[in-house]
Protein backbone atom coordinates (compact mmCIF):
# COMPACT_ATOMS: atom_id res chain seq x y z
CA UNK A 1 0.00 0.00 0.00
CA UNK A 2 1.38 3.49 -0.92
CA UNK A 3 2.68 5.70 1.43
CA UNK A 4 -0.18 7.84 1.46
CA UNK A 5 -2.52 5.47 1.52
CA UNK A 6 -1.68 4.32 4.98
CA UNK A 7 -2.05 7.73 6.33
CA UNK A 8 -5.13 8.41 5.33
CA UNK A 9 -6.22 4.58 6.31
CA UNK A 10 -4.54 6.10 10.27
CA UNK A 11 -6.45 9.64 9.76
CA UNK A 12 -9.49 7.99 9.52
CA UNK A 13 -9.22 5.48 12.51
CA UNK A 14 -7.88 8.25 14.78
CA UNK A 15 -11.05 10.55 13.42
CA UNK A 16 -13.47 7.58 14.02
CA UNK A 17 -12.84 7.07 17.64
CA UNK A 18 -11.71 10.84 18.55
CA UNK A 19 -15.33 12.34 16.91
CA UNK A 20 -16.77 10.07 19.83
CA UNK A 21 -15.52 12.54 22.53
CA UNK A 22 -14.52 15.99 19.75
CA UNK A 23 -17.86 15.85 17.34
CA UNK A 24 -16.29 17.20 14.53
CA UNK A 25 -13.22 16.55 14.66
CA UNK A 26 -11.11 15.50 11.33
CA UNK A 27 -7.46 14.09 11.47
CA UNK A 28 -5.49 14.13 8.61
CA UNK A 29 -1.78 12.75 8.46
CA UNK A 30 0.89 13.88 5.36
CA UNK A 31 4.34 12.92 4.94
CA UNK A 32 6.48 16.02 4.27
CA UNK A 33 9.68 16.90 2.71
CA UNK A 34 11.85 16.21 5.67
CA UNK A 35 10.37 12.93 5.72
CA UNK A 36 8.21 13.84 9.38
CA UNK A 37 4.53 13.35 9.72
CA UNK A 38 2.82 16.49 9.35
CA UNK A 39 -0.51 15.76 11.78
CA UNK A 40 -3.34 18.21 11.37
CA UNK A 41 -6.52 18.58 13.25
CA UNK A 42 -9.54 20.10 12.43
CA UNK A 43 -12.74 20.71 14.82
CA UNK A 44 -15.62 22.91 14.18
CA UNK A 45 -13.19 25.44 11.79
CA UNK A 46 -10.47 25.97 14.00
CA UNK A 47 -6.95 23.67 12.78
CA UNK A 48 -3.92 23.15 14.66
CA UNK A 49 -1.01 21.71 12.69
CA UNK A 50 2.36 20.40 13.92
CA UNK A 51 4.98 18.11 12.43
CA UNK A 52 5.22 14.90 14.13
CA UNK A 53 7.76 15.31 16.68
CA UNK A 54 8.47 11.37 17.39
CA UNK A 55 10.76 9.14 15.46
CA UNK A 56 10.62 9.64 11.86
CA UNK A 57 8.54 7.14 9.89
CA UNK A 58 9.74 5.65 6.76
CA UNK A 59 8.48 4.35 3.99
CA UNK A 60 9.47 0.84 5.40
CA UNK A 61 7.72 1.60 8.41
CA UNK A 62 4.23 2.24 7.26
CA UNK A 63 3.03 -1.16 7.92
CA UNK A 64 3.08 -3.52 11.26
CA UNK A 65 4.09 -2.70 14.78
CA UNK A 66 5.67 0.96 13.57
CA UNK A 67 2.78 2.13 12.31
CA UNK A 68 0.18 0.89 15.15
CA UNK A 69 2.98 2.19 17.00
CA UNK A 70 2.50 5.83 16.16
CA UNK A 71 -0.93 5.37 15.92
CA UNK A 72 -0.98 4.89 19.72
CA UNK A 73 0.95 7.48 20.33
CA UNK A 74 -0.89 10.16 17.76
CA UNK A 75 -3.82 8.76 19.96
CA UNK A 76 -3.15 9.81 23.20
CA UNK A 77 -1.20 13.41 21.57
CA UNK A 78 -4.37 14.63 20.16
CA UNK A 79 -6.54 13.47 23.10
CA UNK A 80 -4.32 15.13 25.94
CA UNK A 81 -4.29 18.46 23.56
CA UNK A 82 -8.03 18.14 23.16
CA UNK A 83 -9.07 17.25 26.06
CA UNK A 84 -10.62 20.31 28.52
CA UNK A 85 -9.02 20.27 31.76
CA UNK A 86 -12.84 20.52 33.18
CA UNK A 87 -13.56 17.33 31.93
CA UNK A 88 -12.74 14.73 34.14
CA UNK A 89 -15.31 12.16 32.93
CA UNK A 90 -13.45 8.56 32.07
CA UNK A 91 -13.50 8.22 28.56
CA UNK A 92 -13.47 6.03 26.70
CA UNK A 93 -15.69 4.23 29.39
CA UNK A 94 -14.77 0.54 29.20
CA UNK A 95 -17.25 -1.46 28.09
CA UNK A 96 -17.03 -4.17 30.72
CA UNK A 97 -16.65 -2.82 33.80
CA UNK A 98 -18.19 0.93 33.58
CA UNK A 99 -16.01 2.49 36.06
CA UNK A 100 -12.62 3.21 34.56
CA UNK A 101 -11.47 4.54 31.11
CA UNK A 102 -9.60 2.54 28.34
CA UNK A 103 -5.81 2.98 27.50
CA UNK A 104 -4.66 3.15 23.93
CA UNK A 105 -2.10 0.32 23.74
CA UNK A 106 -0.22 -1.75 20.89
CA UNK A 107 -2.22 -4.93 21.77
CA UNK A 108 -1.72 -7.94 19.46
CA UNK A 109 -0.14 -5.75 17.24
CA UNK A 110 -2.80 -3.20 16.49
CA UNK A 111 -3.65 0.18 18.39
CA UNK A 112 -6.56 -0.54 20.84
CA UNK A 113 -8.41 0.80 23.40
CA UNK A 114 -7.70 -1.81 26.50
CA UNK A 115 -8.72 -2.35 29.75
CA UNK A 116 -5.88 -2.63 31.55
CA UNK A 117 -7.81 -4.34 34.50
CA UNK A 118 -8.63 -7.12 31.78
CA UNK A 119 -6.68 -6.80 28.62
CA UNK A 120 -8.81 -8.82 26.76
CA UNK A 121 -11.20 -6.28 26.45
CA UNK A 122 -9.60 -4.34 23.57
CA UNK A 123 -11.04 -2.28 21.14
CA UNK A 124 -9.26 -0.99 18.05
CA UNK A 125 -8.20 2.09 17.75
CA UNK A 126 -11.22 2.80 14.56
CA UNK A 127 -13.59 1.01 16.01
CA UNK A 128 -15.04 2.53 19.05
CA UNK A 129 -17.89 4.02 17.46
CA UNK A 130 -19.07 0.58 16.55
CA UNK A 131 -18.13 -1.34 20.42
Amino acid sequence: MHAADVLAEKARRLTADLGTRFPGIEVALTNTSDGLVSVQVNQWGSSVEFDWFGDDLDEGELEGADIEAFVETATLEIADNMWPDELADPWPLCPQHQDHPLQVRVHLGTAAWVCLQEPTTAIRVGDLANA
